[in-house]
């Protein structure tokens, strides 16, 4: 995953891994975030305020819609972030829905 948004703030990550399991008939998904704070600083703000607010949010990726997303847990280390995060529901996104809100973040970040 090159990138991901929440809000109108698009996001780097090192790394972003999703998981969705059933256990005892109910459905599971998670995220797992590495994420650049040396190179990207306000991250760990963002991320720490998220957490802090226990509000749940939303993550869109190129190709899934996290809904009802809340940070589980954050470590940190020198240079990164290390973010377990639980949504409530996942949707798979068809690209051609998406292509011009897509087209347009690209042209903005450039």
């Amino acid at each position: 995953m090159s990138w991901f948004k929440i809000n109108d703030i698009i996001f780097y990550p090192k790394s972003f891994e999703a998981q969705t399991s059933i256990i005892n008939n109910i459905g599971s998904n998670l995220i797992y975030i590495i994420l650049d704070i040396k190179s990207h600083s306000m991250y760990k703000s963002i991320f720490m305020k998220k957490f802090e607010e226990n509000k749940k949010f939303n993550i869109i990726t190129s190709k899934i819609f996290f809904i009802g997303c809340y940070i589980k847990t954050i470590d940190f280390f020198e240079d990164e972030l290390s973010i377990y995060i639980g949504c409530d529901y996942l949707e798979y996104i068809d690209i051609c829905e998406r292509r011009d809100e897509i087209i347009n973040d690209l042209l903005e970040i450039k």
